[in-house]
């Protein structure tokens, strides 16, 4: 059985038909960001508002070997989910015949109207045996809705096939030290002459515990694409670190920097939320961070250490206040590593010399005064 990377679509670049909503730009399709709700003029997602034949799709700065391609689509407050459609590759971009077909498939339709429901997602598996830079979902039709033509895809991901116990090599920052991808597949870079173990060698506890120790941290990065309530602010109670059993203990060692920030300043700084001799209950002030309505539920949160760290555990606790307000609380999101101090704030910026280690849904608190301790599946 095959494994899959992570979603490859970053750095890339993503167009579409002329014809699509203003609202509805193709680059909303590859950003991580699965809400299809309406944030004023923001939309989530890629929304075409004619018939016909509609294509959407993502050129890659390199040629890659895509063979798994997932399509999130359904019919929601005026946007109708995608029919059927196929995937097409080509290394020109022109798709005038020298197009290569991948995939021809239907997307069921969906009697579910919850977005964040797993059967949304349609997984498309195929073979590929050569490398293209350009690959298009071209759609001829849509399940009938409530607004007539709007087609809509609310998010695409592509991956690349790694066979269980094969080297995985990806063009990454990283710099030469080792690393892990979402498969469980052991990487690092080639020209270092790293040699991989298998997958029975690597998944051991000691060996698990050598790579992770090796990975020299100066700045953690979380970056936030979305939250429980649709137009709320962004907030966090606690992010510790560890070492096995160990916490990492952070007072002043340390500087924090977020984008956004609540209007009550004093009260919600970022380095709160990595201090870790401050109380998990209670009130939320001096102990957590949040940001105010404008950041709407995307936002970015950093952590620079003074001294390069080591650290193979990760346990968050989401925001609440005496319980309450856990509509504030951060979900979706993407934590990256970097060996470099990051300072810049802006969410989805790119960060040098970076490492992604975990990419998924924190959980949302319990609607009680506790301590709600989460560990993150680091990848």
């Amino acid at each position: 059985m095959a494994d899959y990377s992570i979603d490859l679509c970053e750095g890339g670049i993503a167009t579409a038909i002329a014809g699509f909503d203003y609202r509805g730009t193709p680059e909303h399709a590859f950003d991580g960001i699965i809400d299809t709700h309406y944030l004023g003029d923001l939309q989530r997602g890629w929304l075409h508002t004619t018939t016909g034949t509609n294509w959407i799709q993502y050129q890659f700065t390199e040629a890659k070997k895509i063979e798994k391609v997932r399509i999130l689509s359904y019919e929601h407050n005026g946007q109708e989910s995608i029919k059927d459609f196929t995937i097409q590759a080509s290394n020109t971009g022109v798709f005038g015949g020298e197009e290569v077909l991948l995939f021809t498939g239907q997307d069921p339709e969906k009697t579910i109207k919850d977005i964040y429901d797993p059967s949304h997602w349609y997984d498309c598996e195929f073979s590929n045996s050569n490398l293209y830079i350009y690959y298009r979902i071209v759609v001829t039709s849509h399940w009938p809705g409530n607004a007539g033509n709007n087609r809509h895809i609310n998010e695409i991901e592509m991956m690349e096939k790694v066979q269980s116990g094969t080297p995985y090599i990806r063009p990454d920052n990283i710099t030469g030290l080792y690393n892990i991808s979402s498969s469980g597949i052991l990487r690092g870079k080639a020209s270092e002459g790293f040699i991989r173990p298998t997958i029975k060698q690597f998944f051991t506890s000691e060996n698990f515990e050598e790579i992770v120790s090796q990975q020299p941290i100066k700045s953690v990065i979380i970056d936030v694409y979305n939250v429980y309530e649709v137009q709320a602010q962004v907030g966090l109670r606690s992010v510790e670190f560890f070492n096995d059993t160990t916490l990492i203990p952070l007072s002043t060692n340390f500087s924090a920097y977020a984008a956004g920030i609540s209007q009550s300043e004093p009260y919600y700084y970022p380095k709160f939320v990595f201090e870790t001799d401050l109380p998990k209950t209670g009130a939320g002030g001096y102990n957590s961070w949040a940001t105010t309505s404008e950041s709407q539920g995307i936002d970015r949160i950093i952590i620079v250490f003074d001294e390069i760290t080591q650290f193979n555990r990760i346990v968050i606790n989401n925001y609440h206040h005496n319980g309450g307000l856990v509509y504030l609380d951060t979900k979706d999101v993407k934590i990256y590593t970097s060996s470099d101090a990051i300072t810049d704030t802006t969410p989805k910026a790119a960060i040098s010399n970076s490492t992604l280690i975990f990419d998924g849904t924190i959980p949302q608190h319990v609607e009680q005064n506790v301590a709600d301790d989460w560990e993150v599946p680091l990848i």
